[in-house]
């Protein structure tokens, strides 16, 4: 648990992340899914917990991080009142639990598979974006049809596939949060949640200039 003291803001802002995965993992297609259900949008777990159900924020929600050569990350975040920082905080970590303690029902797997292939002719809509993503793909290494091997495999994503990624790919206890606000008007201490470190992001006052040498 990281805390950053922000005297000059009105809300508490909430991060949370661990690392993730490359685009060519064989389990992305399943986990872009199941974060995309998790966090992803208006109908996302986060975001009707946080804000539609209880009210704590404007924004709340989550997603993946892919990288081409290396590992990318999972990201969460909302921004909320003070006096709600712990308890919006929980919400995410008890949504961040609860999918990997069950299967999704029909209506999130169609809703989230539904949303990502809708969108998928956009990525190809101009000859810039399709010499852009062709390019890209030479570039690390990856096969021309790489998107449309993709955008299959989400396809046949299942509900099994997805409770299956959330157990491996999840891990509740190693996401590192930080929260940047003012502690003293939080509901509860931080270290509630675990041992606090506090970052300190003060910018330095420039040095005075040498004088001449003589």
């Amino acid at each position: 648990m990281n805390y950053v003291e922000k005297k000059d803001v009105e809300q508490t802002f909430i991060f949370l992340g661990h690392p993730g995965l490359r685009y060519d993992d064989p389990d992305y297609p399943a986990v872009r899914v199941m974060t995309d259900l998790l966090g992803g949008g208006f109908a996302s777990r986060i975001f009707k917990k946080v804000r539609t159900e209880m009210g704590l924020a404007y924004g709340a929600g989550g997603f993946m991080v892919p990288a081409y050569d290396h590992r990318g990350f999972f990201f969460f975040y909302t921004s909320t009142k003070p006096s709600t920082t712990t308890v919006a905080l929980k919400a995410i970590l008890d949504e961040v639990k609860r999918i990997r303690e069950a299967p999704v029902t029909d209506e999130e797997l169609n809703y989230a598979k539904s949303a990502y292939l809708n969108t998928y002719a956009f990525d190809f809509d101009s000859k810039e974006k399709v010499i852009r993503r062709l390019l890209t793909y030479d570039f690390y290494g990856y096969p021309p049809d790489f998107n449309t091997r993709l955008r299959n495999a989400v396809e046949k994503v299942t509900k099994e596939d997805v409770l299956r990624v959330a157990k491996t790919h999840l891990q509740p206890n190693l996401l590192s949060i930080v929260a940047a606000g003012i502690k003293e008007q939080f509901d509860k201490p931080l270290d509630s949640f675990g041992p606090v470190t506090a970052i300190d992001i003060t910018i330095p006052e420039p040095k005075a200039p040498a004088g001449p040498k003589k």
